[in-house]
């Protein structure tokens, strides 16, 4: 709107001008001073005269039309004095812009960390929890940031167009991310909600059943005057291992160790969306 606004009063400024040149052209003193015609007094044909230039002519229009055009001068001024206006103000808007683009904040879920608890049921084996880490890549901080995390192992795969809202659980929490830090989600599933246990596991892996972690962050940057931005994030997470025999000592990828592999799934990703 702003730049199409810009275009036009260029476009009538430019228009005017020309129209204004051609009127200097078109005036009859103009072509009085530039088609001159002597004649004696006595004579019954034209004396040849000499023809004054073009500065000449627009010189002598200029002094005999002064008050009239300063009139228009001063409304072509004022046009371009508008149109100066309308980009000075769109390039400070481009400039602020780039500037929030540049340093804002900007929060996304890059992976996810995985406590264990023993097994109040089965001495020796321990269940899982999950905890989501929220990066903030940015170069400052975030306003009014809350998040949400769910685990949910399932039957069935997500059927298409799952409500990825917080709508069971905890509510959520709050927090602060600094520039080019993280923080880390409350654990999911939340106390008192039962943990993942060892058989949920090796159900997962016998494709009896299926597990996922999703979750959404809602922040403001520090910039005034800024929408707030919603990140939202869904893993189907893979475990690999055998968790009946899991050692929280045992080196990674060597007998007793657990791995939890994962894979973006097919809906409840999007990032630094706007959100009223």
């Amino acid at each position: 709107m702003k730049q199409n606004s810009l275009t036009a009063l260029t476009a009538i400024a430019v228009f005017t001008l020309v129209m204004f040149a051609r009127s200097i052209v078109a005036s009859p003193t103009f072509q009085a001073c530039k088609n001159p015609i002597a004649q004696s007094q006595n004579a019954t044909t034209p004396a040849p005269v000499a023809t004054p230039d073009y500065l000449d002519c627009a010189g002598d229009f200029f002094e005999k039309k002064r008050d009239s055009l300063n009139a228009v001068s001063t409304a072509v001024i004022a046009i371009f004095t508008i149109a100066l206006f309308w980009a000075t103000r769109k390039q400070a808007q481009l400039t602020r812009m780039t500037l929030i683009a540049d340093k804002r904040a900007f929060v996304f879920c890059p992976s996810f960390n995985q406590d264990y608890e023993p097994s109040q049921a089965i001495p020796g084996q321990f269940n899982w929890r999950f905890r989501p880490e929220w990066r903030n890549s940015g170069d400052t901080a975030t306003n009014g940031l809350t998040c949400y995390s769910q685990c949910d192992l399932r039957n069935t795969p997500l059927p298409p167009g799952h409500n990825f809202q917080p709508n069971a659980g905890p509510p959520p929490a709050t927090g602060l991310i600094g520039p080019k830090s993280s923080l880390w989600n409350a654990p999911a599933p939340f106390p008192p909600v039962p943990a993942i246990t060892p058989q949920d596991i090796i159900d997962v892996q016998a494709g009896t059943k299926y597990l996922y972690l999703w979750g959404v962050v809602r922040y403001h940057d520090v910039f005034a005057g800024t929408q707030q931005h919603e990140t939202r994030f869904c893993f189907q997470v893979n475990p690999f291992g055998n968790p009946l025999i899991y050692n929280p000592q045992a080196p990674a990828g060597q007998p007793g160790s657990l791995s939890f592999n994962y894979w973006l799934h097919s809906e409840g990703n999007s990032t630094d969306v706007e959100s009223i």
